[in-house]
């Protein structure tokens, strides 16, 4: 139940559930959702999982929900191709390489997820995906996690970066542009190079988007980006920026 009293899964045509531990958030959902399509799924197979588990009441209970396929083995990182545009739905709640928690790991992990569940998504699917505070090194204080000099965000041991007075103007723009809903700003070094017209250094930055409250697909995702573009490029007309985007 989401705080507006609405249930998180009523407007879904199907669901699909990775990654679901001991299957209890699918049993939750399955018996307060009892028209919806799931599929739940686990990484173990069924023997992993009931020796993990024992002959736990979660699979009995779902085997016997008419609206639920269960099914084991199930990589999130390698969905099976087959399943594109099968789910209108998809969830995913802490996500965790296994072992001492390691945000290298966590990175490639959910990086991993995001490319395999993108490659099943249509237009209006929505991935909805939990992770706790710092988990995969996102950040949501609430507020701006922003300094003046680099964006703030989560960093392995070693990470020190040093912006020129151009990369901190961008850095201020975004800032301002965009608050708390951009946790990263990194830049591809191996991409770096000179503009030959004018003759300047060219930088390229990846942006890590955070989505709090409002689930989105791959078509808002677009959407949100072009008008970030497009208010950039005003931006910095408007105030006379010595950058240029390209």
């Amino acid at each position: 139940m989401k705080a507006d009293g609405k249930r998180w899964f009523e407007e879904a045509r199907s669901l699909l559930i990775l990654g679901d531990g001991n299957l209890s958030f699918s049993r939750a959902v399955a018996e307060s959702e009892t028209n919806l399509p799931i599929t739940a799924t686990v990484l173990d197979s069924e023997a992993e999982f009931l020796t993990r588990y024992g002959h736990d009441r979660n699979i009995q209970r779902l085997r016997e929900c008419d609206n639920v396929q269960l099914l084991f083995g199930v990589d999130a990182t390698a969905l099976p191709s087959e399943w594109a545009g099968k789910f209108h739905y998809i969830a995913m709640n802490f996500p965790h390489p296994g072992g001492k928690t390691n945000l290298r790991k966590s990175r490639l992990l959910a990086s991993g997820i995001f490319r395999s569940v993108s490659s099943i998504m249509t237009d209006d699917s929505e991935f909805h995906l939990v992770l706790a505070q710092g988990q995969a090194g996102v950040q949501y204080n609430g507020g701006s996690p922003w300094s003046s000099s680099a964006p703030i965000h989560e960093k392995d041991t070693g990470s020190d970066e040093n912006v020129d007075e151009g990369e901190r103007l961008a850095f201020e723009l975004l800032r301002q542009l965009t608050g708390s809903a951009v946790v990263e700003v990194r830049e591809v070094k191996e991409l770096r190079s000179m503009c030959p017209n004018p003759y300047l250094p060219n930088r390229i930055y990846r942006l890590t988007w955070q989505d709090v409250e409002v689930a989105v697909g791959k078509r808002a995702c677009n959407k949100l980006q072009e008008e970030l573009r497009e208010k950039i490029q005003a931006t910095i007309k408007e105030r006379n920026l010595p950058l240029i985007l390209t």
